[in-house]
């Protein structure tokens, strides 16, 4: 699938629905291995396959495997608990290339706060509210990744996976030849 502005509005989504979803199959906008493009589903089919080999939702591993040991105390999927004064908030137009939920009601093409994003089975494609402080905690641990360095690793990932996230990887085909 190629990515679109359709993947915010799937946030809420529940398990059930994602299933029905997939039952129906995928299609692939190119074919495999033969050109990268960035899909949310991608992300959303990664955290459920989280959820089934841990035995909780991808947001609850997420949480006790990966940020809370970081630190991060005031990140979270339910952006209704963070106090409304402490909210940064999106603001979009309607009919434009980016289109948010809930922005069809307004009659003009100025900027309108776009509705918070619900939690749901596709929470694994972003959509997580934090703090200033804890997003210095995350960037402080990405950067720890560098150099790579013998030594002991004491954060909840490996220096050389996070440094594996960093990176692109795709498979760009082989060459092949007979010599003379």
């Amino acid at each position: 699938p190629e990515d679109n502005a359709s993947a915010d509005l799937r946030m809420p989504m529940s398990e059930a629905a994602f299933d029905e979803l997939l039952s129906h199959g995928l299609t692939f906008s190119t074919a495999p291995g033969t050109q990268y493009e960035y899909a949310n589903l991608g992300f959303a089919l990664a955290g459920r396959l989280v959820s089934r080999v841990s035995g909780v939702r991808v947001q609850d591993y997420v949480t006790r495997e990966l940020l809370r040991p970081l630190g991060m105390t005031a990140t979270g999927w339910d952006g209704s608990s963070v106090p409304a004064n402490h909210r940064a908030h999106g603001y979009g137009r309607k009919d434009t290339a980016m289109p948010a939920e809930g922005l069809a009601k307004y009659q003009d093409d100025a900027p309108h706060e776009e509705p918070m994003l619900a939690d749901g089975a596709w929470a694994a494609i972003g959509g997580i509210w934090t703090s200033p402080r804890d997003y210095a905690r995350w960037v402080a641990f990405q950067l720890a990744a560098w150099p790579p360095r013998d030594g002991p690793d004491d954060g909840p990932v490996r220096r050389a996976s996070v440094r594996e996230t960093q990176s692109l990887q795709r498979f760009e085909g082989i060459d092949a030849w007979r010599d003379p």
